[in-house]
């Protein structure tokens, strides 16, 4: 099968031996818009909180989130140029049609319904216990998820699974498959975490995706 009909899914368990660039390259297009899904539910639950009280615990909380899945992005975007490919956050089109569409909409699934991270589509909603559980879902580590029932894990592969796959193609490169340019080097909140850096080498690779 063609890459360019693989769902997520499929493209997670491609045997390893048949992951090439083109193969990471669609990965990290469809890793820019799984971070790009998280930023707006966040948004909308900080900008949602009662009084405009944006000191409170809970805003505070919120939008340091919604910073860190910023920084994500971001890191994913390096990551693709540094592979040479320009990161493209508006519809792929190519020989007159669109091939891939980064821009997520609301309520929907995160990227095309074959990574679990809810039980549900993901909607845009105020700050509630409804979008918290949303929350737990979309940050569920791996461990809460092996709890799942097998049927599940057979239908879904998780986020996890999703940056393992990217990991271990990154693992088998060299230093050299990387480039520094066109690329951004910032830090978007207060935190360490929030340091989106320059990926140049193998080493910088899997320090994004970790």
């Amino acid at each position: 099968m063609s890459l360019k009909y693989m769902t997520c899914k499929q493209l997670v368990q491609m045997d390893s031996k048949d992951r090439d660039i083109n193969w990471l390259k669609k990965m990290l297009r469809h890793a820019i818009k799984l971070e790009f899904t998280t930023i707006p539910p966040y948004l909308v639950a900080y900008w949602s909180i009662m009084d405009h009280d944006f000191g409170s615990e809970a805003a505070v909380q919120l939008r340091h989130v919604a910073l860190e899945e910023m920084t994500h992005m971001s890191l994913v975007a390096n990551l693709l140029s540094a592979l040479g490919e320009t990161p493209n956050f508006t519809e792929v089109v190519k020989e007159g049609k669109t091939t891939f569409d980064p821009v997520p909409a609301y309520p929907g699934p995160i990227l095309d319904g074959s990574v679990r991270c809810t039980v549900g589509d993901i909607a845009l909603q105020k700050l509630s216990k409804n979008a918290l559980m949303t929350f737990m879902q979309i940050e569920l580590p791996s461990f809460a998820d092996a709890q799942h029932t097998k049927a599940s894990r057979e239908t879904y592969v998780t986020v996890g699974d999703f940056y393992q796959a990217i990991k271990s193609k990154i693992e088998t490169m060299e230093d050299d498959e990387f480039e520094a340019g066109n690329q951004l080097e910032f830090t978007i909140g207060p935190e360490s975490e929030d340091k989106i850096f320059i990926v140049d080498s193998k080493d910088k690779a899997l320090d994004a995706i970790n």
